[in-house]
């Protein structure tokens, strides 16, 4: 059997009798964990001042020293240990005079086993309580020490009257602990914070809720400091609000750190866009003139001349885009903006960018798109593209004259709801040492300086690439070997959606001028408001050729003048310009209730511009140097086309176009190879006919809401591919639906059925040629 746990006491027990000092001791020698005798009072004094006694039990009557002068004395020394007196006395008077000097309990003679281990038991559970609450205060001591030497403490009554401070809290503040204790806090508080946050504190601890929050406080001799503050409320056992505590951090030096980083960063921010805008206004007039140049009679030697202008500046415009784009990134202004895309399409009108750059070194570039990818991806187009960009100019750069470059996208897993591919760009170029893999990675790094000065460039295109592709959720990996070319890819998780659904694919195809095509044309005026002279003729130059009447002011002033006078069909405004700025003027001429649209034209381009000019009121953004694509985009937008394109006609050797397959105008408004025209077209066929036979069921039970998703779903194919009869009945077919015309829908689906049929053959005999 396992031996009883012993009592945490030490026991010392005095009598004279042997007998009793036996009895006692079997009693209690395995019960206690210490335990002393003595057979008098004047050893038991002895004893108990060598230390280390948690309990006495003492006889009354014994000879030198009794019971009562032995109590006395201990408790002259001290006033708390418990003692217990054995006696079989019936004197009343000596037990009055026990309980006057501090008695603890009576055990009275003869000596009862269950009474003397029930007082034991008794004083060994107070002790060991005693001995927890020491124990705990130690350690509360400890804490409250290491508090009063890192955190501001202070306490305050219901009435937020100060009751309590620590030292750190009178050396902060600068007053003594006299002249804080009995005031309220706001001795402390600084003026110029807004009482909306102390009303929001008073609030939150009052509905006994924690206070967390930033304060600006005022030394004695007013010098402002900041502290991180925790108030909370302290509460009785009923629920009811005693007081209340506050620990507070000192983070003056932290927060001007973070204010002197903010207007850093601003200042920073104001110097790139400033930066921006004075390098690109007088680039705008460079590019715009080389563009108009270039389409004047010009011999090689001026062509010539003239390319190596335009690839200069480019090459400048391309520096300044990628310390702009770093400075977003850096920032973390930079967001993505993800939008359907057809990646068949996209992916190679990237690669074709390029085509020029690698016939000059004679090298073959090939394109690969797993057909197991969807034919519609939500990604950022734009940041992807920058991606792409930059591995396919970096591979063309360090690819050798005869090397090959393959850009390719590969499906890897399908998920739930995503779809993982791999994007990347193979060369047979310089390739990158081991060592230096990772190095490539960074700002302004290239695998060997002398690369610099051989290829050129920032240094910045990598990192920036890699910063676009961690946002997007992949990581940009290399595998390269010296002298034996790179492979740079990345993988990525896509949600897909309908491939008859292309989205933004194809209108980004049309924003696309092929070289030698005309533009469209369009009928209006337009109010060209702009101080640079440079800029004021390139504009006019640009809008005439899209039949377009420009009118010029030379400042915002002048805009107004002439806005007073007559009627604008768009109106292009400068940022900067004197006398009155184009936000000052943008916002008079809404205050005067002037509706027309107004474009904010401006070389800023930094993050964030275009959502801050349409917060001042206008009505769209055009950076600079101007793009004849953005351009039109905007002319689009905002005034009535007069016409297609006046593109001349075809020569009579052209095959007439069929009666819904329009070959001509596809091939010219989708200026893609003539394979992925064919894929779109068999796609097409695909999509239209299972939306065909949904939309059967649907006219037949009359679900104007199936109704108007399936012509919906037709008019968007039949639209991008030029299909325009198809693509009006379908639109007739979703407006009647959508408003729940009574009309004859069994007609209009004989007349689509019918058209369907011969576009369908019409496919069919182009794919078979």
């Amino acid at each position: 059997m396992n031996e009883r746990k012993r009592l945490p006491i030490s026991v010392l027990i005095v009598d004279d009798e042997p007998s009793v000092l036996e009895q006692l001791g079997q009693i209690l020698q395995r019960r206690v964990e210490t335990l002393y005798s003595a057979s008098n009072g004047e050893e038991g004094l002895a004893r108990f001042k060598e230390g280390a006694i948690d309990l006495i039990i003492s006889d009354i009557d014994m000879p030198v020293m009794n019971g009562i002068e032995f109590l006395k004395s201990v408790r002259e020394a001290n006033k708390t240990i418990p003692f217990i007196l054995s006696t079989g006395l019936k004197n009343l008077d000596i037990l009055i005079e026990a309980i006057a000097q501090g008695i603890t309990s009576f055990l009275p003679k003869p000596l009862q086993k269950h009474d003397l281990i029930a007082k034991v038991e008794e004083v060994a559970r107070t002790k060991v309580l005693e001995r927890e609450i020491e124990k705990s205060n130690a350690l509360l001591d400890q804490y409250k020490t290491i508090v009063d030497k890192s955190v501001i403490v202070s306490k305050a009554d219901t009435r937020g009257i100060i009751t309590y401070v620590n030292d750190m809290f009178c050396k902060i503040s600068g007053y003594s602990r006299e002249e804080l204790i009995g005031q309220p806090h706001n001795l402390v508080r600084d003026p110029d914070m807004s009482s909306y946050v102390f009303e929001d504190l008073w609030k939150t601890i009052q509905s006994k809720q924690i206070w967390h929050g930033i304060l600006n406080n005022r030394t004695k001799n007013g010098k402002p400091y900041t502290v991180r503050t925790t108030i909370s409320p302290i509460l009785d056992p009923n629920g009811t609000i005693v007081e209340y505590i506050g620990l507070r951090e000192d983070i003056t030096e932290l927060q001007q750190a973070k204010e002197e980083a903010h207007a850093a960063a601003k200042m920073k921010g104001d110097f790139l866009a400033n930066m921006s805008h004075e390098i690109r206004t007088p680039m705008n007039g460079i590019l715009g003139f080389t563009a108009l140049l270039g389409h004047s009679e010009l011999n090689p030697k001026q062509a010539r001349y003239l390319d190596i202008i335009n690839s200069s500046t480019h090459t400048l415009l391309g520096i300044i885009n990628d310390i702009l784009d770093y400075s977003k990134l850096e920032s973390g202004k930079l967001e993505l903006d993800i939008t359907p895309v057809n990646p068949i399409i996209e992916f190679d009108k990237i690669a074709q960018l390029f085509s020029t750059k690698v016939e000059k070194k004679a090298i073959t570039l090939s394109v690969e798109i797993d057909p197991l990818i969807s034919e519609c991806i939500y990604i950022d187009l734009l940041r992807i593209g920058q991606v792409i960009s930059n591995l396919l100019s970096n591979a063309a750069k360090f690819t050798p004259e005869g090397g090959k470059i393959l850009f390719y996208a590969t499906f890897l897993e399908q998920g739930n709801e995503k779809t993982k591919i791999r994007i990347g760009v193979k060369d047979s170029g310089i390739g990158i040492p081991l060592s230096q893999q990772q190095k490539i990675f960074e700002a302004f790094a290239q695998a060997d300086t002398s690369t610099t000065r051989k290829y050129g460039g920032t240094g910045l295109g990598l990192s920036i690439s890699a910063h676009l592709v961690s946002i997007m959720g992949g990581v940009l990996k290399v595998n390269s070997e010296s002298e034996k070319g790179s492979d740079f890819y990345f993988d990525i998780e896509v949600k897909t959606g309908l491939s008859e659904h292309p989205g933004s694919s194809f209108v980004a195809a049309r924003e696309i001028v092929p070289k030698g095509a005309s533009l469209l044309r369009f009928s209006g005026t337009v109010l060209v408001a702009e101080d640079n002279q440079v800029n004021q003729i390139l504009i006019e130059e640009y809008l005439k050729r899209y039949n377009l009447t420009p009118v010029i002011a030379e400042n915002g002033q002048q805009t107004l003048d002439l806005l007073d006078n007559a009627l604008y069909d768009l109106i292009l405004m400068d940022i900067n310009m004197p006398e009155l700025s184009g936000i000052e003027a943008v916002a008079s001429i809404k205050k005067k209730g002037i509706r027309t649209p107004v474009v904010a034209l401006t070389a800023n381009a930094m993050a964030g511009d275009r959502e801050r000019f349409l917060e001042y009121g206008f009505d769209e953004y055009l950076s600079k140097p101007i793009s004849m694509s953005s351009l039109e985009t905007i002319l689009m937008a905002y005034i009535p086309q007069l016409s297609e394109r006046n593109t001349p006609s075809p020569p009579e050797s052209t095959p007439l176009p069929l009666a819904i397959l329009d070959v001509v105008r596809l091939k010219e408004e989708l200026p893609l190879p003539d394979g992925i025209i064919h894929r779109l077209l068999k796609a097409f066929v695909g999509s239209s006919e299972k939306s065909f036979g949904e939309l059967k069921e649907a006219v037949r039970v009359k679900d104007f809401q199936k109704i108007m998703e399936c012509a919906h779903a037709i008019k968007g194919a039949a639209g991008n591919l030029r299909f325009s009869p198809i693509e009006e009945l379908t639109r007739q077919f979703e407006l009647s639906a959508r408003e729940k015309k009574e009309v004859d829908y069994e007609e209009m689906y004989g007349r689509l059925h019918a058209m369907l049929e011969t576009v369908h053959r019409e496919i069919s005999d182009l794919l078979k040629r």
